[in-house]
């Protein structure tokens, strides 16, 4: 997993200053490590895009939000963001410079976070590393903390950094030159007879079938909950070997569910019961992972207990919040 960020400037010396910025960040404003590298650069040098993270299996985008997603042919795959909401493009025939762009689907499960500045736009799926390139990070405004009380993706479009707001749903950005513009359009049309029952089942199957190829069992929290229920049978059904992990008491109704879902699917099925009373607990440590889980990457953490855990070889999936599914799970899982 990686994060991305992308810089365009009027001037090769504002681009730069700024890409410099990026790539000091500290560390603590993101929860996995880094430093971030360079993964594209604009031939007149007014654009940049940066990563922080690893980057070992990089995702293939697989629904193009435009026909200028083809322009980002030639450039390498790894300065894609991992979601494949930022990319950059080759430049444009009777306009100088390179642009970047970024989109964001119907329920914004992959947000993109859009930050202003003087001869500059700063594009990023952090909110954090964007309002740290654009020295914002301590311009916070203590009404707007809520915003990071969410699910895990923007419900609107306020961040608690004054200057760095979040991108609307189902939208595609073009920044060139340092100037952004938003087009506002809906995600690309669909074939006739798109979106029945069938074929969304076939696209859950379709996404999940390359975990095939793991060479271990998934590690599923099924929650008992619908959308959890739902990624398990498209586990099941695309033939992956999956072992669900439910966490509660024996007793309560989501542990019941899930024990009675994992039996009916033939899966293996582990119960984790929560602590004892008066166990001692990392308070400080919860808070920071709440922060971090919440600025915009829920489905990254979902099933980690910190944000910043040793790294494990473990596949995991889950199905927290339907908006995985209904906004661009299919998509994106794979």
């Amino acid at each position: 997993m990686y994060f991305t960020l992308a810089v365009s400037a009027a001037s090769r010396e504002r681009c730069a200053a700024l890409t410099g910025r990026a790539r000091i960040a500290d560390p603590a404003v993101l929860p996995v490590p880094g430093p971030p590298e360079v993964a594209w650069q604009s031939p007149d040098g007014r654009a940049a895009l940066l990563r922080w993270g690893r980057a070992e299996a990089t995702p293939k985008i697989t629904l193009a939000p435009s026909a200028t997603q083809a322009t980002s042919a030639d450039c390498a795959p790894s300065a894609n963001s991992h979601a494949g909401t930022i990319w950059p493009g080759t430049p444009i025939p009777g306009r100088d410079g390179a642009p970047v762009y970024a989109r964001t689907t119907a329920a914004r499960v992959d947000p993109v976070y859009v930050a202003e500045v003087a001869g500059a736009v700063i594009i990023s799926d952090r909110a954090m590393w964007a309002a740290w390139t654009a020295d914002r990070l301590d311009d916070h405004d203590p009404l707007l903390a809520c915003a990071l009380l969410n699910p895990g993706f923007p419900l609107g479009s306020a961040t608690p950094f004054r200057g760095v707001s979040a991108l609307s749903r189902s939208t595609i950005i073009q920044v060139l030159g340092g100037a952004a513009s938003r087009d506002g359009a809906d995600s690309p049309p669909r074939p006739p007879g798109a979106g029945s029952a069938a074929e969304v089942a076939a696209a859950l199957v379709d996404a999940v079938t390359p975990l095939r190829e793991v060479a271990q069992p998934v590690e599923l929290s099924l929650t008992g909950g619908k959308d959890s229920r739902l990624v398990a049978a498209a586990l099941v059904k695309a033939g992956v070997p999956v072992r669900g992990r439910t966490h509660g008491f024996a007793d309560h109704p989501d542990v019941v569910i899930a024990a009675e879902v994992a039996r009916v699917l033939g899966i293996e099925h582990d119960v984790r019961v929560p602590a004892a009373p008066g166990q001692q607990v990392d308070v400080l440590g919860r808070i920071r992972a709440t922060v971090l889980v919440a600025d915009g990457m829920l489905s990254a953490f979902e099933n980690v207990g910190r944000p910043d855990p040793a790294f494990s070889r473990a596949v995991t999936a889950g199905g927290h919040g339907g908006e995985l599914l209904s906004g661009g799970y299919a998509e994106t899982a794979a």
